[in-house]
């Protein structure tokens, strides 16, 4: 199955990481996403059921997931559905996986501070904004903290604040 998916929801669990026998790392994490309607009627917003999803993040995605997730944060998760279907004795189980190519925390209850890992290959410099050079700062810096704001990396769960 191929199928993309982009699910937002909050971790349900901290991640779980092992390596496996080939020494590639793998991190999992319970995510729950809630979906929430007004009803007229009452005039009140209404949770309409969960999805849970197991998120699966591989190499280096992984480490990252690690380091800067914690239980109850938000996360933007896109990756490939991956659906299993197993009957047992007395039920029939479904689980629903995604292999995970991005996560990301949501910035609509809180900020976090990006930090770049070691290792990572810079992105290309961002222009600078204009009039950059004529403020009177060092408009190199500048130019790099706009660069250093790119895609990549993590951040610590020291760093999350929920509100």
């Amino acid at each position: 199955m191929n199928d993309i998916i982009t699910v937002v929801g909050n971790a349900a669990s901290d991640p779980e990481s092992i390596e496996t026998s080939t020494g590639k790392a793998l991190t999992k994490v319970r995510v729950a996403s809630t979906a929430r309607r007004y009803n007229p009627s009452t005039q009140q917003w209404e949770d309409s059921g969960t999805n849970w999803y197991t998120v699966r993040a591989w190499g280096r995605l992984a480490e990252h997931l690690r380091a800067s997730v914690q239980k109850g944060m938000q996360l933007v998760v896109q990756g490939r559905l991956k659906i299993d279907v197993r009957k047992g004795d007395t039920a029939t189980f479904t689980n629903i996986d995604i292999d995970a190519d991005t996560v990301g925390v949501s910035l609509q209850f809180g900020t976090v501070r990006f930090q770049r890992s070691a290792g990572q290959q810079q992105s290309p410099q961002a222009p600078e904004p204009q009039g950059a050079a004529s403020s009177g700062g060092d408009s190199s810096q500048q130019s790099a903290a706009y660069a250093n704001a790119g895609a990549g990396g993590g951040m610590s769960g020291s760093e999350y604040s929920p509100f």
